[in-house]
């Protein structure tokens, strides 16, 4: 029975993520044929930019709360489950009103004529709320409640808002429109889904006491899961705001479209994690070697043709792809061939990052993690200024291989599996 609920829920996840890759790409293609390309450079920036304030100021909110409203759910612990739940809401508003009002007043005191940023703090909280939202409902297993949302109707909204601008012509397209309809779109979305769910609303009218020392467990854990997120998020969206910095808008937007391009190709790993992730936690608390390398190598394996497919269809029609975001944005192949070579040898490697992360290896994978991506940002303006957006680029997929590789490394010694599509050798470890 719980294999397969679990296996139900994973055919859903993998159903709505890959519907709403979909949907992201059309998503971000209405907005480039709605927008000038002035505009729409400056939309992919903040939306970066948002992004990123959006795990800045959750604090960690969202794992946790996926993490302990499956523990307290599973005991019957209401007080604990409303306890999390309120914690993690004070959180992410505290935290999202207060980078609404920094970025505002960083925007009028410097007199900055990027008004349009305003935006990117509510939309950050949006983000949040959302986020936070669709991993407590994950507790529950209901993926379709959790996930429809935000992934599908969410995106929905805003292609169909897009349309309306290009089939009226629009005159009064801007980056802050585009942006607010964003917004307004997602917060309305996401009270709507609270509103749907008596369980959550329930917990937050009448919440009940937990102790002391559960609400400081629940402060340093999140503080580790708040770092982890945070670095994860940096690479790519950080890439974008550098950009955004250093180079005009008519260029940072045709960056832009190609990493949203080139993410299509990481749905693969994605759904491997989601189906992989008891199997390999079960199989290495069982000390069960073998069946840990059978799951790392079948799950490598099955992504490994789709992924390569994928790629192959990138570089054919690459071109013509990013010329659907407008004209002059070809200019991005190269980078785009980069990414999606990036985003290739991590799926080829596996899951690397979900084998650490379910077998006790957090703090490993972490220092791993932000050493190598400190590296490559630090890098990352003299690569812009010399190489532009192939610079970025170029960066943006070393970060994402050189991580890769090293977490590879350290499982293979560590753990003795070889989590790529290459199996290890049962008598491998001898030679280690």
């Amino acid at each position: 029975m719980i294999k397969s609920s679990f296996l139900r829920q994973s055919i859903i996840a993998l159903v709505v993520k890959t519907s709403a890759a979909g949907l992201s790409f059309a998503m971000f293609l209405a907005l480039a044929r709605a927008l000038p390309s002035d505009a729409f450079g400056q939309m992919g920036f903040a939306f970066s930019l948002a992004t990123l304030l959006s795990v800045v100021g959750s604090f960690g909110q969202r794992a946790l709360v996926l993490k302990y409203a499956s523990i307290h759910t599973a005991d019957g612990n209401n007080a604990a489950l409303g306890g999390v739940l309120m914690f993690g809401y004070q959180r992410i508003l505290l935290g999202g009103v207060a980078l609404c009002l920094a970025l505002a007043a960083w925007v009028l005191l410097t007199g900055s004529n990027a008004r349009y940023l305003m935006w990117a703090g509510p939309l950050a909280l949006a983000l949040s709320l959302a986020e936070f939202q669709a991993h407590f409902l994950r507790a529950y297993d209901t993926m379709i409640a959790a996930l429809v949302p935000r992934d599908i109707i969410w995106r929905l909204a805003v292609i169909a808002s897009a349309g309306a601008l290009i089939w009226t012509n629009s005159t009064d397209a801007s980056a802050a429109l585009a942006l607010a309809i964003m917004t307004l779109s997602l917060l309305f979305i996401a009270a709507v889904q609270l509103a749907h769910q008596k369980t959550m609303r329930s917990l937050l009218r009448a919440p009940l006491p937990v102790p002391d020392s559960m609400a400081r467990l629940w402060h340093r854990t999140s503080l580790g899961l708040w770092g982890v997120s945070m670095v994860k998020s940096a690479g790519p969206n950080l890439a974008v705001v550098m950009l955004g910095v250093i180079l005009t808008p008519a260029e940072t937007g045709p960056f832009f479209s190609a990493l949203r391009v080139s993410m299509v190709l990481s749905l693969f790993l994605m759904a491997a994690n989601m189906a992989g992730a008891s199997g390999i936690a079960r199989s290495f608390a069982q000390t069960d070697q073998s069946g840990l390398q059978h799951i790392c190598t079948s799950a490598a394996r099955a992504i490994a043709l789709p992924t390569i497919a994928g790629f192959i269809l990138i570089a054919l029609l690459g071109k013509p792809v990013l010329r659907l975001f407008g004209e002059g944005f070809d200019a991005a192949y190269v980078p785009l061939l980069i990414l999606s070579a990036g985003y290739l040898i991590s799926a080829l490697s596996g899951p690397t990052a979900l084998v650490m992360e379910t077998t006790g290896h957090e703090r490993p994978y972490f220092r791993i993690l932000t050493r190598i991506t400190c590296l490559f940002l630090a890098l990352m303006p003299l690569a812009i200024y010399v190489g532009g957006i192939t610079g970025a680029a170029a960066m943006l997929a070393g970060n994402m291989i050189a991580t890769q590789l090293l977490c590879y490394r350290y499982i293979l010694r560590e753990l003795h599996i070889a989590p790529g599509i290459l199996s290890r050798r049962p008598h491998a470890a001898a030679y280690d």
